[in-house]
């Protein structure tokens, strides 16, 4: 089976002060190993909200000392940067096929 994965970026002209929120970027990808780690505060392309939601296999999502595995069907919500991190487990069987999205927003208004 031949799946087409990819990362999409989105630029808007638009005034940024006139929107609450907007979308950055979506994906569909998969995590082969330990490679894809990702440390919420060392993040410098927020701020932005990302949702992810797991199609097969499973990842790992930590937060405010919590771990969670995150299996098929279930998805994480969090802010961009942020004190939280998101990794392929070392002890996974197979890879961790995602869909994703990035949306900007206002911090406060």
């Amino acid at each position: 089976m031949i799946t087409n994965m990819g990362t999409y970026g989105f630029r808007f002209a638009e005034d940024k002060e006139i929107s609450l929120c907007g979308l950055f970027a979506a994906g569909h990808e998969q995590a082969l190993n330990e490679a894809y780690y990702w440390e919420g505060q060392l993040r410098n392309d927020g701020p932005l909200l990302l949702f992810q939601y797991t199609v097969t296999g499973e990842g790992i999502f930590e937060s405010e000392g919590l771990t969670h595995r995150i299996g098929p069907r279930k998805a994480f919500l969090t802010e961009i940067p942020g004190s939280h991190r998101y990794y392929y487990p070392p002890d996974a069987e197979e890879p961790w096929e995602f869909y994703f999205s990035t949306d900007t927003y206002i911090t406060a208004i």
